[in-house]
């Protein structure tokens, strides 16, 4: 939040030309020196006015201290001596003057509403929420007050709550802008898509000139499916800022996504070249390149996308098939296998935690209990099961594997536990074998396909995993 305060409505504009500023600080210092302040009070007021309005908080300090001396009690001063300490980030020594002017004026909703962005700087939100609260409750139609209220509550994602006390305050200014653009970004945080696109463009033709409002209203598109409105939105944002790293990149994405390659890979392009550090860029427009069947150029580009991030699985998996479709399939392989151990991996150690956490249970004490249970039901085969899949969260995959064999061999058509093993096999990085039992499991259970695919989404979309799996069908 920023400082909130009434322009000053004199016979000139509150910003104005830096140099005929510095020369209006200067005179104000020389009545100042000559103890004329109070005779010159009003004009001194008037730059203090000013300087607030072009961040000139240094000099607006000088000037406050000066008058603060001569009206100790005046509790405007007190107010615009706190608003320069929060230009300044000094928001404790702040905090202390607006509790001043407040003192002096208690109904005073503008050193209310400029305590709260002390009070939010300072971590104690509940304080600056109270403060909002009773400048709205001394002033309602206070704009500022509103839109402030509503950044806190939207900061808390409470976006809900926010977005009402953003439409209040345009009922009251229809022009506000910023409030516009907040309302677009809170219906889109809760998936009024229809209604965060109307906000934009309310924003838009208040500021048409913003890079960031044609950016949000492409986002909002893009996720509308409305993907050729969607380019043309990130096209204006990078005609106002050329580098507009994401607006290129999402102008490529709604290109690539009604097949316009050619123009996706001069988006990407474009990005690339802002932001070489950009895994996902470069993922993408290895993507495109693909789409064209130029596998050369693609395979550079996930080579690109690989080198900034060793575990980007996705962009393995896209190469391994560049090298499968150049016939290079020893090289497809050993990227199949790192992709599936990266996925695996990382989805086990989440998985395991989450279930963990979840349950909530000593796992050696449950794998003790099974086997205690299996003594007494040593042909039940889901029993067997169950203890496989607990010494996988205890990460015992060679106990797992055997014990998984247990269970196949009193069911050898139980689906989950070929699936089981398969697992096993890929976090070891024996992927021949785990693709052999994974289709085997698929004949035997075709729903296992779908769990899988529920998963496993990146392995199970790849172009790579549909042709490994195909091939010994």
């Amino acid at each position: 939040m920023s400082f909130h305060g009434e322009h000053f409505d004199g016979s000139q504009d509150s910003f104005m030309n830096e140099d005929e500023l510095i020369e209006k600080i200067k005179n104000c210092i020389d009545y100042i020196e000559s103890g004329q302040q109070f005779i010159y009070q009003e004009s001194i007021e008037e730059t203090i006015y000013i300087c607030l309005e072009n961040e000139y908080f240094a000099e607006g300090l000088i000037l406050i201290d000066s008058l603060l001396e001569i009206a100790p009690y005046n509790s405007e001063l007190w107010q615009f001596k706190g608003a320069c300490l929060n230009g300044q980030f000094n928001f404790e020594d702040a905090y202390f003057c607006f509790e001043k002017s407040l003192a002096l004026n208690p109904n005073d909703s503008e050193a209310l509403i400029n305590k709260s962005i002390a009070e939010d700087n300072l971590g104690i939100t509940h304080d600056a929420i109270e403060s909002l609260e009773r400048a709205l409750s001394i002033d309602p139609n206070n704009e500022e007050g509103l839109f402030n209220l509503g950044v806190l509550y939207e900061r808390t994602d409470n976006f809900a709550d926010a977005v009402q006390y953003f439409l209040k305050a345009v009922e009251i200014d229809n022009e506000y802008a910023e409030a516009w653009y907040e309302i677009g970004f809170c219906y889109e945080s809760i998936d009024e898509l229809d209604l965060a696109l109307n906000a934009y463009d309310e924003f838009l033709a208040l500021e048409p000139i913003s890079p960031y409002g044609w950016y949000n209203r492409g986002i909002v598109l893009i996720r509308m499916a409305k993907f050729e409105e969607s380019a043309e939105s990130f096209d204006f944002a990078t005609r106002i800022k050329d580098n507009f790293a994401s607006s290129w990149f999402n102008c490529g994405v709604a290109h690539s996504s009604i097949d316009n390659h050619n123009k996706a890979i001069e988006c990407f392009n474009k990005a690339a070249k802002i932001d070489k550090s950009d895994e996902t860029v470069w993922f993408y427009l290895g993507q495109s390149h693909e789409a064209l069947d130029n596998m050369d150029k693609a395979l550079a580009c996930y080579n690109n996308a690989i080198e900034i991030d060793e575990e980007y699985s996705e962009a393995f998996l896209a190469r391994g098939y560049c090298y499968l479709t150049l016939g290079n399939e020893e090289l497809s392989k050993s990227d199949f296998n790192e992709a599936v151990r990266l996925t695996f991996s990382s989805d086990f150690q989440q998985d395991t935690g989450d279930l963990d956490e979840l349950l909530n249970f000593d796992i050696e004490q449950k794998i003790i209990d099974t086997k205690l249970e299996l003594k007494e039901a040593a042909e039940d085969y889901k029993l067997w099961f169950n203890l496989a899949e607990y010494y996988i969260i205890d990460k015992q995959f060679e106990a797992s594997e055997i014990t998984f064999n247990k269970c196949i061999k009193l069911n050898n058509k139980f689906a989950d536990a070929y699936y089981g093993k398969a697992k096993i096999y890929f976090i070891q990085g024996k992927t021949q074998e785990a693709l052999d039992l994974l289709k085997y499991a698929f004949t035997i259970d075709p729903n296992i396909k779908n769990e899988f695919a529920k998963e496993y989404p990146e392995i199970n979309s790849s172009k790579l995993f549909e042709r490994l799996v195909g091939k010994n069908k």
